[in-house]
């Protein structure tokens, strides 16, 4: 799994520590620990110091605890840093003045207590004062890497649609060691997931053809539909606004009048009979 982002330093300054997490395995540690901000602090005016320290120009060695785990430790003793240190025989651990003998061991991401063994490499060791020390040689033949389990595959990373899901393996079952072949193939691998699909809202497709008239005169009505399929609505999204149907007047041409005559020998006439008849 990827390391979450670097924890605040312990101290702003005189040598501290800051970690980082990671979730989601068993397999490598879930902590990783590295120094920080080494510089000497100067107190709040140069050439000043709060209780319990004192100002140095040069300092002779290291400063801190946290000094003591890095690499260049040699090398930053010949600095001239001036700061405000500890009084002769203690050291720096998180802005506290302690026995150098009380100094944990910072080594490839982890935190050792003192006297803690320690296993790097080909030896054994013990963390003392700070530093490797007492070590000796272990079994360590020449051992060809093997994966280890698969870690659970991870959230996807999208709420929905298409996102990735992966998982990790590492070389560490066992490790690689002496003239021992590495592990063949990635350390990582993806899959595509998807949780539920995006909301989306719909849109009206073409309206569908005209029925048919009800009527061939007289005034009728014809209708068509259309479908909220251009696209559906999915994943909670609107409907489409508006209506499917649509309705509208038709064959509104007057019907001729039908010969009502129904007796035998009369003519139909549109003026009807004549006024006198009705005298």
């Amino acid at each position: 799994m990827e390391w979450g982002p670097w924890s605040e330093c312990s101290v702003p300054c005189g040598g501290g520590y800051r970690n980082r997490t990671r979730a989601g395995t068993t397999v490598l540690a879930r902590i990783d620990f590295a120094t920080c901000n080494l510089q000497p602090c100067r107190g709040e005016v140069p050439g000043t110091c709060p209780a319990g320290k004192v100002w140095q120009e040069c300092n002779d060695g290291p400063a801190s605890c946290a000094e003591l785990s890095t690499e260049d430790a040699a090398g930053r003793r010949t600095a001239c840093r001036p700061g405000c240190y500890c009084p002769n025989g203690t050291i720096l651990l998180d802005n506290l003045c302690v026995p150098a003998e009380e100094c944990p061991c910072a080594v490839e991401g982890k935190l050792y207590a003192p006297g803690e063994a320690v296993a790097e490499g080909c030896q054994n060791c013990s963390c003392i004062a700070g530093q490797l020390g007492n070590c000796s040689r272990a079994a360590c033949g020449d051992v060809n890497g093997q994966w280890s389990e698969w870690t659970p595959w991870s959230e996807c990373s999208a709420p929905c649609g298409l996102g990735l899901q992966n998982r990790y393996h590492f070389c560490t079952d066992p490790a690689p060691s002496g003239m021992g072949l590495p592990c063949l193939g990635p350390e990582r691998e993806d899959k595509a997931c998807q949780i539920q699909p995006c909301a989306r809202s719909g849109g009206w497709g073409s309206w569908g053809s005209w029925t048919p008239c009800t009527v061939s005169c007289g005034g009728g009505i014809r209708s068509r539909s259309r479908a909220c399929d251009s696209p559906a609505p999915r994943g909670g999204g609107d409907y489409c606004e508006g209506p499917p149907t649509q309705v509208e007047a038709c064959n509104l041409n007057p019907c001729p009048v039908q010969d009502c005559s129904i007796l035998e020998g009369s003519v139909y006439s549109s003026c009807g009979p004549p006024l006198s008849s009705y005298l």
